[in-house]
């Protein structure tokens, strides 16, 4: 499975919403940032999707 990087996230904590990037590596959420890149990944951009 290939790397994900997911932008314009919407992500929630602790009541708190705010907009980041999410990298995926084999199923798992390794980093949460903003303006993720890793040319190797496939990038999914969600801005706007609920």
């Amino acid at each position: 499975m290939a790397k994900t990087i997911i932008k314009n996230a919407t992500l929630v904590n602790e009541g708190r919403m705010y907009e980041s990037d999410v990298l995926v590596d084999k199923g798992r959420i390794i980093r949460i940032d903003k303006d993720i890149s890793d040319e190797a990944a496939e990038v999914i951009d969600i801005k706007g999707q609920w």
